[in-house]
C-alpha cells in the first residue's frame, strides 16, 4: 500500500529493506512488494504463487509480510471464520513453497475490535507467527495530537486522512523494527516449518487455490468470451506502477446471463473486475438453496474502480465434485475472470 502522494520510497516496505541492508552490508537484500490496494486475504491467497512465492526474476522469499486487515474487515461478505481459513491457508501455502520462510503479520487497522484482528491473532498464536499492530498505535497518536480524523487540512500522520504520510510510515517502522530485531536478527538455525506444522485449526483449508478460467465455463445469455487479462497495479518498491495481469481471458457480461461449471473440493468464489459498476448474482450448488450476492455503490463504493477482486461464495462444501449454476444481472458490462476453487492435492 502507498500513500496518495505516491511516496512509496518512504513506505515501511522500503524502510525495512533499507534497515536490513544497513544491518547486513555484505548481504544481497532483495525486496518484492506484491501488495495490491483494496484486496483481502481471499485474493491474496489466490495470487500468492503468481505474484510472490516463485523465483521469476527473484529468489524465493525468506521473509514474508502479510497485511490485509482493513480490507478483510471492510468486506461484509467475510466473517471471522472465513478470514481465519484464508489467513491459515496463506501461511501454510507460503511454507509449502518455502518451508524455511519467516512470516510476519502486520495490522494497519485502526479499529482494535475489528474481527479481522481477532482472527489473525488466533491464527498467528497457533503457528507462532509475529503479529504487529501498527494501526492502533498510529490512531492513538492522531488522537493525542487533537486531530483524530485529520479533516482540518493539517495532515501529519496521513497523506489523505487514510494512507500514511512519511511521518505515519515512520511510526510503522519504529514499531516493526524492534520486533524484527528481537525475533529474526541473529537467530538460531533455520527452522523447517513445513515439517513441523501444528494440526490445522480448520478442516476447510485452501491448499491449492486455482481458477476455472472463463473459457472453461458453460455460458448462456448476454455474455461472451473476450481475449485479454484483468489487470491491477503494483507499485513494487519504486515510483513506477507495474500492471500485472490475471488469467488469459474473461467473460464479458452485458445483461442477464447464466454460468454453469463443475468443480471439486469445498471452496467457491468469483474473480471479477470492479470498474465503477455494480452487479447482482444468484448461485445454486448441486440444485440446493438459491443464494444471492450483490455489489453496488452503497455497499462497495470505496472499491468501484478498475481492479480485479475476489468474492468468496462458499467455504464449507464437502470435498467432493459439485455443479454450480450462477445467474448474473447487470445493466452495464462486467468482466468475469473465472471461478476460484480449491483444486485439492
Amino acid at each position: 500500500m502507498v500513500s496518495k502522494d505516491g511516496d512509496i520510497m518512504q513506505s515501511y516496505v522500503n524502510r525495512v529493506s533499507a534497515w536490513f541492508r544497513e544491518t547486513y552490508p555484505d548481504a544481497v537484500i532483495e525486496t518484492v512488494n506484491a501488495g495490491i490496494s483494496d484486496t483481502a486475504t481471499n485474493f491474496g491467497l489466490y495470487r500468492l504463487e503468481q505474484n510472490l512465492m516463485n523465483t521469476v526474476g527473484h529468489d524465493m522469499p525468506d521473509l514474508v509480510f502479510v497485511e490485509f486487515t482493513t480490507n478483510d474487515f471492510g468486506y461484509e461478505t467475510q466473517g471471522m471464520a472465513e478470514i481465519k481459513i484464508q489467513a491459515e491457508s496463506i501461511f501454510r501455502n507460503i511454507w509449502e513453497h518455502n518451508p524455511y520462510a519467516e512470516i510476519v503479520m502486520i495490522s494497519t487497522n485502526v479499529y482494535e475490535k475489528a474481527h479481522s484482528i481477532a482472527a489473525y491473532r488466533e491464527v498467528c498464536e497457533h503457528y507462532g507467527i509475529s503479529f504487529i499492530d501498527v494501526g492502533g498505535p498510529l490512531q492513538k497518536l492522531k488522537i493525542e495530537k487533537g486531530n483524530e480524523n485529520e479533516k482540518s487540512g493539517c495532515l501529519y500522520y496521513t497523506a489523505d486522512n487514510l494512507h500514511p504520510s512519511a511521518n505515519g510510515y515512520q511510526v510503522y517502522f519504529d514499531i516493526i523494527k524492534p520486533v524484527l530485531a528481537e525475533n529474526l536478527i541473529g537467530g538460531e538455525a533455520l527452522i523447517n516449518y513445513r515439517d513441523n506444522l501444528p494440526n490445522p485449526l480448520s478442516d476447510k483449508l485452501i491448499d491449492n487455490p486455482m481458477v476455472i478460467t472463463a473459457d472453461k465455463l458453460t455460458l448462456s445469455g448476454s455474455v461472451g468470451i473476450m481475449e485479454g487479462k484483468l489487470y491491477a497495479g503494483m507499485y513494487g518498491t519504486e515510483l513506477n506502477v507495474q500492471r500485472v495481469g490475471f488469467e488469459n481471458c474473461y467473460a464479458n457480461i452485458t445483461g442477464e446471463s447464466e454460468i454453469m461449471a463443475t468443480f471439486s473440493n469445498s471452496t467457491l468464489g468469483i474473480l471479477v473486475d470492479l470498474s465503477g459498476v455494480g452487479f447482482e448474482l444468484e448461485w445454486q450448488v448441486d440444485g440446493g438453496e438459491v443464494k444471492s450476492f450483490y455489489v453496488n455503490k452503497n455497499r462497495f463504493a470505496f472499491q468501484l474502480y478498475e481492479h480485479p477482486q475476489v468474492f468468496m461464495l462458499e467455504h464449507y462444501l464437502d470435498n467432493t465434485e459439485h455443479t454450480v449454476k450462477i445467474k448474473f444481472s447487470s445493466n452495464t458490462a462486467i468482466k468475469l475472470g473465472g471461478l476460484i476453487v480449491n483444486g485439492g492435492k
